[in-house]
């Protein structure tokens, strides 16, 4: 083996240099994904329901599932999430597709209420130590809910839908 074999080993082409720059950048690419997929969802999720979502995480490791920490939502003004670790699992398909099923879990979640559920229930922020729902998204305005499960030291919401299509 002489000098020039071993120099040329060494030696990076620029052949070699588009192969690393594009399974670098393939990487890169799956790598944020999800993160790329949940912003869509949100996206998505804040038109249809016309619900608005702070503190958005930056980066999210797993598809389809997307961990609040210090949930802060607003709804229509009529329901305020001020506080709370909230939990969101959809399709990926959600990003596309028209029908998609969403499961949320939360612990902890310090809602302040509207002026017409503050009327009904005489109260205006709750913390539900615990709350569980199922929602599925039929059309652009068509929502079903088929559980939802909210409780707190003060209420209980046990709510199920009729399963219907």
């Amino acid at each position: 083996m002489d000098r020039t074999t071993v120099t040329r080993l060494f030696k990076t082409t620029d052949r070699l240099k588009k192969r690393r720059f594009l399974v670098a950048l393939v990487v890169v690419l799956i790598l944020l994904s999800p993160s790329v997929l949940a912003h869509l969802f949100f996206w998505r999720i804040e038109y249809r329901l016309n619900l608005h979502v702070d503190d958005k995480p930056f980066l999210t490791l797993v598809p389809g599932r997307i961990h609040l920490t210090h949930a802060s939502l607003n709804w229509k003004e009529k329901l305020r999430v001020t506080s709370g670790d909230l939990r969101v699992r959809f399709p990926i398909s959600a990003v596309l597709g028209g029908r998609y099923t969403i499961v949320l879990d939360g612990e902890s979640l310090a809602v302040q209420l509207g002026p017409e559920l503050r009327k009904s229930l005489g109260s205006d922020t709750i913390v539900f130590d615990r709350f569980q729902a199922k929602i599925r998204i039929l059309s652009k305005r068509d929502i079903r809910i088929d559980f939802l499960n909210a409780e707190s030291k003060t209420i209980q919401f046990h709510l199920t839908g009729n399963g219907e299509k």
